[in-house]
């Protein structure tokens, strides 16, 4: 199962990216999937970590899956590792596909929770993983707020066929695009105080 997030009572204090933030949460309410498109410091993270905790007060479940940073990553490493699963060796793609679509439904239980995709630096998740995540926002299983910077696409891996997938989920009208400019230094400096010193190099490798 995935790992559980905690459901506050209150909306989190936004103090950058109002729009960007109200236009993303509108969407994801209504079900549908959204992109954040930027480069470093231009608060994606910041923006998805706001999403996540108003939609965990409003009764979301939240998938988190993160992006890997290994050179040639294993495939379905990124989805195992947000439901904490270990794939049998013995199962093929197609069985592993099936895997996964039952911890959506374990996830989503007998009370229908509505469930939310978050993907973070998603141009590094090996293909297995951002494949399957493309199919069930294509099926409307479950809507996806993924985070990515195109500017990581190369040829040099299959970063350049992930980049593909997600880019194709906005060019067939499946997700919106929200496009974040980088910050300017104010705003850069409120973003550091809301994260607090712990965090602040973060902001460098999102």
């Amino acid at each position: 199962m995935p790992a559980q997030h905690s459901h506050p009572t209150d909306e989190p204090t936004v103090t950058i990216r109002h729009r960007e933030y109200d236009a993303a949460k509108t969407l994801l309410m209504q079900g549908s999937s959204v992109l954040l498109v930027g480069g470093v410091g231009s608060g994606k993270s910041f923006l998805s970590d706001q999403l996540l905790t108003s939609l965990t007060a409003g009764g979301f479940s939240v998938v988190k899956v993160r992006g890997l940073y290994d050179r040639t990553p294993t495939q379905w490493a990124a989805v195992a590792a947000a439901f904490g699963v270990v794939i049998p060796p013995e199962l093929d793609n197609r069985q592993i596909e099936t895997l996964f679509n039952e911890q959506i439904i374990q996830t989503r239980g007998s009370s229908e929770r509505r469930i939310v995709l978050l993907i973070d630096d998603a141009l590094r998740l090996d293909y297995c993983s951002a494949e399957w995540i493309n199919r069930l926002a294509r099926e409307s299983a479950a809507p996806i707020l993924a985070s990515v910077d195109f500017a990581l696409e190369t040829r040099a891996d299959d970063r350049s066929e992930v980049a593909q997938i997600f880019r194709a989920l906005w060019t067939d009208g499946i997700a919106e695009r929200i496009d974040l400019s980088r910050l300017d230094d104010s705003a850069t400096l409120r973003l550091a105080d809301t994260f607090g010193e712990e965090n602040t190099l973060d902001l460098a490798s999102q």
